[in-house]
């Protein structure tokens, strides 16, 4: 946050009433509201409109104290914005461009365009979808209008294409660099067209441009990394990338699953084990996580652990090879513990996959469909 990540809008409805106030210090107060209704989130529920509600008054009062110039119709286009009135809204960013001494850089077009545009909650009564496709070609023609040879303006040509041609999604990224190497998140975007076409190289080429230049990469370019080193067999720069994710975000969708799996294919049962745990834990599809967790018990002789763990999931085991490697187990360790179990009953076969220990993890073999755009598929042993 650019004020104070600890302001609410109690304190800074408080600050805004200050007759003292400096313009400086409103700016800043604008941004913070501005930085709450983003983490707010797009859907419009009955909190984010309460949330609106009581900072409509705030952002108004903080506009009066703001110095003319284009910070100032960048927070009305951001009133406007969230008012669902979008004439007026193009109307004040027309003048925030009018104002610009030179055509943004991506953290401005981020700050002032594409936060609005793609987090904060609007009042309009059309989908959010319905907006972002009219808005983003206004916004082409009003950057074409001031900076037709911009990073900017060709960002805007990407962001309202509505082509199914990657080559040619591809091509209008490439421009957005040609005209400004700083715009980063272009060859994210360029990684990420590969990644869904499963051209997992040059996937990875693009992603690790990006983390060349960034200090503080997000989770979801480290797993999309990471998932592509790991369809080029290089395990040991998969494991290094899925590190650094589940280091950002410890409970990172199939991240922590993943790293598990890995460090089994490189003998390093105790940290896999670690991970896969956090995965059990923390995994929505949980099949994978407790098979390659089940794996990774047999690998260290740790058998008592493995009933224990079919013994809390036995819905993720129901199949004749873990039946079978149930009984194998049983045969191998004094009678006691499990014994008192039915385990025939247990793990009465109720899926077809009758070779769950060998599953081939593509988006049609493992039933797990795309979560995000980052496509966060798991792995099994």
């Amino acid at each position: 946050m650019r004020y104070d990540d600890q302001l609410s809008l109690v304190a800074i409805d408080q600050e805004s009433r200050n007759p003292e106030i400096g313009k400086t210090q409103a700016a800043e107060l604008f941004a913070a509201v501005v930085d709450i209704l983003i983490e707010e989130g797009v859907e419009l529920t009955e909190s984010v409109k309460g949330s609106i509600s009581e900072a409509r008054p705030i952002m108004d009062r903080l506009l009066q104290n703001m110095p003319r110039g284009s910070q100032t119709y960048y927070a009305r286009s951001v009133a406007a914005f969230i008012d669902g009135d979008f004439d007026r809204y193009l109307s004040e960013l027309d003048l925030f461009f009018r104002a610009l001494k030179k055509p943004p850089g991506w953290i401005d077009f981020q700050k002032h365009i594409w936060s609005t545009i793609m987090w904060l909650p609007t009042l309009a009564g059309d989908s959010q979808d319905t907006v972002l496709s009219s808005l983003w070609k206004e916004i082409k023609k009003i950057s074409a209008h001031y900076f037709p040879e911009s990073a900017c303006t060709a960002m805007c040509k990407y962001l309202c294409s509505d082509s199914s041609s990657n080559a040619y999604r591809i091509r209008l990224l490439q421009d957005v660099l040609v005209k400004d190497s700083g715009w980063v998140p272009a060859r994210s975007m360029i990684g990420t067209i590969y990644y869904e076409q499963k051209e997992w190289q040059k996937a990875l080429l693009f992603y690790e441009l990006v983390l060349g230049d960034l200090d503080d990469p997000s989770p979801e370019i480290l797993f999309n990394s990471a998932w592509c080193a790991d369809q080029m067999h290089d395990v040991r720069k998969a494991i290094g990338y899925y590190l650094s994710c589940v280091q950002i975000a410890p409970e990172y969708e199939y991240a922590n699953n993943n790293l598990g799996f890995d460090l089994i294919k490189e003998k390093r049962y105790s940290e896999a084990e670690t991970h896969l745990l956090k995965a059990v834990e923390t995994d929505a599809n949980k099949r994978y996580a407790c098979r390659n967790l089940f794996a990774v018990y047999e690998k260290q002789g740790k058998y008592q652990e493995c009933f224990e763990l079919v013994q809390e999931y036995p819905e993720q085991f129901q199949t004749k090879y873990y039946r079978e490697r149930v009984k194998k187990r049983l045969s191998q360790i004094e009678a006691g513990f499990p014994t008192a179990v039915d385990w025939e009953s247990l793990l009465q076969q109720k899926t077809q996959n009758e070779h769950a220990g060998t599953i081939s993890v593509v988006p049609e073999a493992s039933g797990i469909s795309r979560l995000t755009i980052s496509s966060q598929w798991p792995v099994a042993a």
